[in-house]
Formats: C-alpha cells, sequence, structure tokens
C-alpha cells in the first residue's frame, strides 16, 4: 500500500503485469524431484515427443509415466517461490535495482533522474516511474528474459485515491 501512496503522491505513472510461468525460471540442478503423470498429461507429452512412449508403465491398469523435473514447477517443490524470488532478484539487481531493506519484495532504482520502483508479489508486478517510457523500457527487459509480461500502463489520478480509501475503510 506504500508503494501505492507514494507513486500517487508523486504523481507516477504505473504498470501492472504477471511474469508467465515464473517458476519455470528457477532450476532445480540441486535437488532430484520425481513427478507422476497421469491421464491426458501423458498423452500431451507423447505429442510433443513420440519418445516418452516407452516410458508408459501400468499401475493399476492405468497408464502412469514418471519424470524428473529440471525447473521448479508452481506447487511441487518446497522451495519453488524462493528459487524464483532469487532469480528475479538477480535480474532487477542487473538493471541497477537495490532492495528496499524493509520490504524485501521491492525494489527502487534511480533511472532519469527520478526513482523507479518495482514492488512484487510471486509473479505479479507493481511498477511506478514518472515517465511512461521508463516503465516500457522495463516492460521490454523483463519480458526478453521472462517471455511477453503484458503490463498494462496508467497514470494514476484521484479515483485511485478515492478507492485505496474505500479499500481500507473496509477492512
Amino acid at each position: 500500500m506504500g508503494v501505492v501512496a507514494q507513486a500517487i503522491y508523486e504523481g507516477r505513472e504505473y504498470a501492472i503485469g504477471d511474469v508467465p510461468g515464473a517458476f519455470l525460471n528457477a532450476d532445480l540442478e540441486d535437488q532430484m524431484i520425481h513427478v507422476k503423470l497421469t491421464r491426458r498429461l501423458i498423452d500431451i507429452l507423447c505429442d510433443i515427443d513420440p519418445a516418452f512412449k516407452s516410458g508408459i508403465t501400468y499401475e493399476k491398469g492405468k497408464r502412469v509415466l514418471y519424470a524428473f523435473l529440471s525447473k521448479a514447477l508452481y506447487g511441487t517443490v518446497q522451495q519453488a517461490a524462493l528459487r524464483w524470488y532469487r532469480v528475479f532478484v538477480q535480474t532487477l539487481k542487473g538493471l541497477g535495482f537495490t532492495l528496499n531493506p524493509y520490504d524485501l519484495c521491492i525494489a527502487n532504482a534511480n533511472i532519469k533522474g527520478s526513482q523507479c520502483t518495482v514492488a512484487f508479489y510471486v509473479d505479479d508486478l507493481f511498477c511506478t516511474h514518472k515517465l511512461r517510457s521508463l516503465l516500457r523500457w522495463l516492460d521490454k527487459e523483463l519480458s526478453s528474459r521472462y517471455g511477453d509480461i503484458k503490463m498494462q500502463y496508467s497514470h494514476i489520478y484521484i479515483y485511485t485515491h478515492i478507492y485505496i480509501y474505500i479499500c481500507i475503510e473496509r477492512f
């Protein structure tokens, strides 16, 4: 909420986005995770690569295919979110951002004379800066690494003040 309030106060532009398949950007080189595939997933995988057909076995009369994960997959690895977090933070640092010492899901950088802020929760992003062109640059940089983020851009107007007030009052 503080990031939004600061953006409103400073009249910043903002963009929101979602990193597609975020966890798939985190490697599992130090862990061996087995997954059990059944039914339609077997069909999909074998359509992609028929070589997987040789690995199909049967349990209680049903087809089963066991596989190893090489990337973190949401809901399958206890540390998947942490692994993705580390990958994303390294990307932000490489772009010149530093983490907020009080909230490690907020990163800031002074770019073109103004603060650029990226607040993130798992794969959801809220980015602010005075210049929309800078937000487009950030979108392009992140999309080149993680796939099309499809940022949605806007300027924070007075209605945002009212919306935030209503939300606060409800809770």
